[in-house]
Protein backbone atom coordinates (compact mmCIF):
# COMPACT_ATOMS: atom_id res chain seq x y z
CA UNK A 1 0.00 0.00 0.00
CA UNK A 2 1.75 3.16 -1.15
CA UNK A 3 1.03 6.73 -0.15
CA UNK A 4 1.91 9.87 -2.12
CA UNK A 5 3.58 12.49 0.02
CA UNK A 6 3.04 16.20 -0.67
CA UNK A 7 6.12 17.79 0.94
CA UNK A 8 4.77 21.31 0.43
CA UNK A 9 2.16 20.75 3.18
CA UNK A 10 2.67 21.29 6.90
CA UNK A 11 3.64 18.19 8.95
CA UNK A 12 0.32 18.10 10.83
CA UNK A 13 -1.62 18.02 7.56
CA UNK A 14 0.64 15.33 6.05
CA UNK A 15 0.26 13.11 9.10
CA UNK A 16 -3.52 13.58 9.32
CA UNK A 17 -3.80 12.66 5.63
CA UNK A 18 -1.69 9.54 6.22
CA UNK A 19 -3.90 8.52 9.17
CA UNK A 20 -7.01 9.00 7.03
CA UNK A 21 -5.50 7.00 4.17
CA UNK A 22 -4.26 4.06 6.25
CA UNK A 23 -7.32 3.83 8.52
CA UNK A 24 -10.01 4.63 5.92
CA UNK A 25 -11.20 7.60 7.98
CA UNK A 26 -11.99 11.20 7.16
CA UNK A 27 -10.76 13.26 10.12
CA UNK A 28 -10.85 17.00 9.54
CA UNK A 29 -8.25 19.49 10.79
CA UNK A 30 -10.31 20.42 13.88
CA UNK A 31 -11.01 16.77 14.79
CA UNK A 32 -7.44 15.49 15.15
CA UNK A 33 -4.83 17.42 17.15
CA UNK A 34 -1.25 16.20 17.55
CA UNK A 35 0.32 16.36 21.00
CA UNK A 36 2.78 19.28 21.32
CA UNK A 37 5.62 16.95 22.35
CA UNK A 38 5.75 15.74 18.75
CA UNK A 39 6.86 12.35 17.49
CA UNK A 40 8.84 9.80 19.47
CA UNK A 41 10.92 6.87 18.31
CA UNK A 42 9.61 3.38 18.94
CA UNK A 43 11.74 1.12 21.09
CA UNK A 44 13.83 -1.36 19.10
CA UNK A 45 11.83 -4.28 20.50
CA UNK A 46 8.59 -2.81 19.14
CA UNK A 47 10.13 -1.83 15.81
CA UNK A 48 11.41 -5.35 15.22
CA UNK A 49 8.40 -7.37 16.34
CA UNK A 50 5.10 -5.63 16.98
CA UNK A 51 5.08 -2.77 14.49
CA UNK A 52 6.77 -3.73 11.22
CA UNK A 53 7.94 -0.91 8.92
CA UNK A 54 7.27 1.76 11.56
CA UNK A 55 9.85 3.69 13.56
CA UNK A 56 7.82 6.45 15.19
CA UNK A 57 4.67 7.08 17.18
CA UNK A 58 2.74 10.26 17.92
CA UNK A 59 -0.19 10.92 20.23
CA UNK A 60 -3.31 12.49 18.77
CA UNK A 61 -6.33 13.85 20.63
CA UNK A 62 -9.78 13.74 19.10
CA UNK A 63 -12.45 16.45 19.30
CA UNK A 64 -15.61 17.73 17.55
CA UNK A 65 -17.60 14.51 17.46
CA UNK A 66 -14.78 12.15 18.46
CA UNK A 67 -13.66 11.41 22.02
CA UNK A 68 -10.32 10.31 23.44
CA UNK A 69 -6.76 10.02 22.24
CA UNK A 70 -4.64 7.45 20.44
CA UNK A 71 -1.04 6.71 19.53
CA UNK A 72 -0.44 6.32 15.80
CA UNK A 73 2.62 4.45 14.54
CA UNK A 74 4.22 5.27 11.21
CA UNK A 75 7.49 5.66 9.33
CA UNK A 76 8.93 9.18 9.16
CA UNK A 77 10.50 10.36 5.91
CA UNK A 78 14.30 10.31 6.07
CA UNK A 79 15.37 13.43 4.16
CA UNK A 80 18.92 12.05 3.79
CA UNK A 81 17.51 9.20 1.70
CA UNK A 82 14.88 11.26 -0.07
CA UNK A 83 17.32 13.92 -1.33
CA UNK A 84 20.31 11.62 -1.80
CA UNK A 85 22.95 13.88 -3.34
CA UNK A 86 20.59 16.82 -3.94
CA UNK A 87 21.27 20.12 -2.20
CA UNK A 88 19.62 23.50 -1.87
CA UNK A 89 21.61 26.60 -2.84
CA UNK A 90 21.94 29.84 -0.88
CA UNK A 91 24.18 32.91 -1.17
CA UNK A 92 27.52 32.65 0.63
CA UNK A 93 28.38 34.86 3.63
CA UNK A 94 24.90 36.37 3.94
CA UNK A 95 23.38 34.17 6.64
CA UNK A 96 24.36 33.55 10.26
CA UNK A 97 21.89 30.81 11.31
CA UNK A 98 20.49 27.75 9.57
CA UNK A 99 16.88 28.89 9.96
CA UNK A 100 17.63 31.74 7.53
CA UNK A 101 18.13 29.10 4.81
CA UNK A 102 14.53 27.83 4.91
CA UNK A 103 13.32 29.92 1.90
CA UNK A 104 16.10 28.41 -0.24
CA UNK A 105 15.16 24.88 0.85
CA UNK A 106 11.55 25.55 -0.13
CA UNK A 107 12.57 27.10 -3.48
CA UNK A 108 15.05 24.38 -4.49
CA UNK A 109 13.68 21.21 -2.90
CA UNK A 110 10.04 22.07 -2.21
CA UNK A 111 10.07 21.13 1.49
CA UNK A 112 7.93 23.42 3.62
CA UNK A 113 9.73 23.88 6.96
CA UNK A 114 9.51 26.49 9.72
CA UNK A 115 11.94 27.49 12.46
CA UNK A 116 10.32 25.03 14.91
CA UNK A 117 10.90 22.18 12.44
CA UNK A 118 14.70 22.46 12.56
CA UNK A 119 17.53 22.83 15.05
CA UNK A 120 18.76 26.42 14.57
CA UNK A 121 22.56 26.42 14.49
CA UNK A 122 25.16 29.06 13.74
CA UNK A 123 26.75 28.87 10.29
CA UNK A 124 30.57 29.12 10.31
CA UNK A 125 31.84 32.13 8.33
CA UNK A 126 33.94 30.15 5.87
CA UNK A 127 31.46 27.29 5.34
CA UNK A 128 30.76 26.16 1.78
CA UNK A 129 28.07 23.66 2.81
CA UNK A 130 25.92 23.41 5.91
CA UNK A 131 23.55 20.71 7.12
CA UNK A 132 20.13 21.88 8.28
CA UNK A 133 19.14 19.36 10.96
CA UNK A 134 15.50 18.39 11.42
CA UNK A 135 14.20 18.61 15.01
CA UNK A 136 14.33 15.19 16.71
CA UNK A 137 10.59 15.09 17.45
CA UNK A 138 9.41 16.37 14.07
CA UNK A 139 6.10 14.75 13.13
CA UNK A 140 6.91 13.93 9.51
CA UNK A 141 10.64 14.16 8.77
CA UNK A 142 13.97 13.06 10.22
CA UNK A 143 17.56 13.57 9.11
CA UNK A 144 19.05 16.64 7.47
CA UNK A 145 19.11 18.74 4.31
CA UNK A 146 22.41 19.96 2.87
CA UNK A 147 22.60 23.56 1.68
CA UNK A 148 25.46 24.73 -0.54
CA UNK A 149 26.50 28.28 0.30
CA UNK A 150 27.80 29.26 -3.12
CA UNK A 151 25.98 30.77 -6.07
CA UNK A 152 22.61 31.06 -4.38
CA UNK A 153 21.73 34.49 -5.76
CA UNK A 154 22.54 33.48 -9.32
CA UNK A 155 20.46 30.31 -9.04
CA UNK A 156 17.42 32.14 -7.67
CA UNK A 157 17.63 34.77 -10.42
CA UNK A 158 17.88 32.03 -13.07
CA UNK A 159 14.86 30.28 -11.60
CA UNK A 160 12.77 33.47 -11.72
CA UNK A 161 13.74 34.12 -15.34
CA UNK A 162 12.94 30.55 -16.38
CA UNK A 163 9.51 30.43 -14.74
CA UNK A 164 8.42 33.98 -15.59
CA UNK A 165 7.24 33.42 -19.17
CA UNK A 166 4.75 36.27 -19.35
CA UNK A 167 1.11 36.17 -20.46
CA UNK A 168 -0.29 33.06 -22.05
CA UNK A 169 -0.36 33.42 -25.86
CA UNK A 170 -3.80 33.34 -27.45
CA UNK A 171 -4.60 32.56 -31.04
Amino acid sequence: MSYRLDITLRPEVILRSLVNYRNHTNYKENQLTWHPSGARELEKRLRDTLVPRCDTYALASFSHGYIGSRNFTYLRVDLDEMFDGQVAYAPANEHTETDELLPYILADLGVSLTRKDIIPLLIPEDAEEVDVLIAPRHLTYKGKITVSLTGGKKRLVERVLITDVGPYPTA
